[in-house]
């Protein structure tokens, strides 16, 4: 068969004039749509303005102050729906015009957008045509904390008592800091009077309890002050100390105390003998006496009463109450006798030294020192008895003498102890290897 007959018969088929009719006919379709099809509108919302700086601007020192978050407009683009479907925000540039400021202040400046997308669509609108930033010099300036705290009821509290119920005592609120600085525009900063640290309370208070606080800033005219921020980096904490009122007993604490003495020490006195105390309500059932000083056993002379005052305000554990200004201790060491006794340089040790340093004990050193205790153990007692140590390791001359403090303790006398404080002359020298740098 010729191949122009097959030709025909496949023409004069149904199916194949079908199949030709829906290809021509979408063929004619998509042109028709592409080329006459109707434009749209659509919104881009929420497109950046860009704010860019003269070098005018720049020359005055000067800052545009938005919104922290910027300043963003919707803007309507028209074109084909197939063109829009492929348009996003990110192809819109929206820029404010700039070039007219010349001075600070607030300044209302156009807006303009144009397309960075070689798509064909048009720009119609923005939702806003102009916008308003205030120019200015920026400024940090440093600010006190003014602390607030609100009950319960939401009130201002004037009177910290009334944070805790009756039979607690409330002291002073402390801030983890007392200062914030604030960056902003010099005028606006100027309007800020002062920045308050807000607590709200939603219970009385039984114990001392931190809180975070909440800054603020307060003009003079009760306004809000604008594109000012606080600079901080950690969150401010307000702690309201609330005590409990306890009367406790006092006691000493006890330094270089023979062996003897740690269980059962001197006899004392204080007076008063008891005093007012706030307390943390948790740690009441764990205090039973509170200490108002350290008593040093080389500061005590045998056979006497020594009297000792301790200030108040060098309390560190707990808050004074009942006012006392300071404390007397009474130390008796009556039925104890001293004496003098020379340390023989063989019981001195030596700590610390330089590499390469060789020291020696001077004559004449540790011939008088002063040990005392029971009448028993002193009778007993020898030189021999005595050590010390000495730390070299602030002693940097490389040949000549040196002064150098010793710590005094005796050994097989549980009972006796050294009074006073001793230094030792040292003659001091380098081996010659070490001096050259060999």
């Amino acid at each position: 068969m010729k191949k122009g007959v097959r030709l025909r018969k496949l023409i004069s088929s149904n199916p194949f004039l079908l199949l030709l009719s829906f290809v021509l006919a979408f063929s004619i379709w998509l042109g028709v749509t592409v080329s006459v099809a109707p434009e749209e509108e659509i919104v881009l919302a929420h497109v950046p303005v860009s704010i860019e700086l003269t070098d005018a601007i720049k020359e005055l020192n000067l800052e545009a102050f938005t919104s922290p978050d910027g300043v963003f407009v919707d803007v309507t683009i028209k074109g084909k729906r197939y063109v829009l479907n492929e348009i996003g925000s990110e192809q819109i540039s929206v820029k404010a015009q700039t070039s007219t400021v010349g001075s600070a202040g607030l300044k209302t400046l156009r807006l303009s957008a144009t397309s960075q997308s070689s798509k064909d669509f048009e720009i119609v609108r923005l939702s806003q045509q102009e916008i308003s930033v205030l120019f200015d010099e920026r400024k940090e300036q440093e600010f006190q904390l003014e602390t607030v705290v609100v009950g319960v009821d939401g009130k201002t509290i004037k009177d910290l008592q009334e944070v805790a119920p009756k039979g607690y005592i409330v002291d002073h609120e402390l801030l983890s800091g007392s200062s914030v600085t604030l960056s902003g525009p010099s005028s606006e900063l100027a309007r800020v009077k002062t920045v308050t640290a807000t607590v709200q309370l939603t219970k009385q208070l039984t114990d001392t309890t931190p809180f975070t606080a909440a800054l603020a800033l307060q003009t003079a005219d009760g306004a809000t002050a604008q594109y000012v921020t606080i600079q901080t980096e950690e969150e401010v904490t307000m702690t309201i100390p609330v005590y409990k009122e306890v009367s406790l007993p006092l006691t000493v604490d006890w330094l270089n105390a023979p062996a003897a003495y740690t269980e059962k020490p001197l006899s004392f006195s204080i007076s008063p003998q008891k005093a007012k105390f706030g307390i943390s309500e948790s740690l009441i059932g764990d205090v039973d006496s509170v200490s108002v000083g350290t008593v040093d056993f080389a500061k005590l002379p045998a056979g006497k009463k020594t009297v000792f005052k301790f200030p108040a305000v060098e309390l560190p554990q707990y808050k004074l109450l009942s006012g006392e200004e300071s404390f007397s201790v009474t130390v008796d060491t009556s039925g104890t006798v001293s004496k003098s006794f020379a340390v023989p340089h063989q019981n001195v040790q030596l700590q610390n030294a330089e590499s390469g340093m060789v020291a020696q004990i001077s004559p004449g050193s540790l011939d008088s020192v002063t040990v005392a205790g029971s009448p028993e153990s002193i009778a007993k007692l020898t030189g021999s008895d005595i050590y010390a140590e000495a730390d070299l390791d602030s002693v940097k001359v490389q040949n000549g003498s040196a002064t150098t403090a010793v710590r005094l303790f005796v050994k097989g006398y549980n009972d006796c102890w050294v009074i006073g404080s001793y230094k030792i002359v040292l003659t001091v020298t380098m081996e010659q290897s070490t001096v050259s740098g060999e």
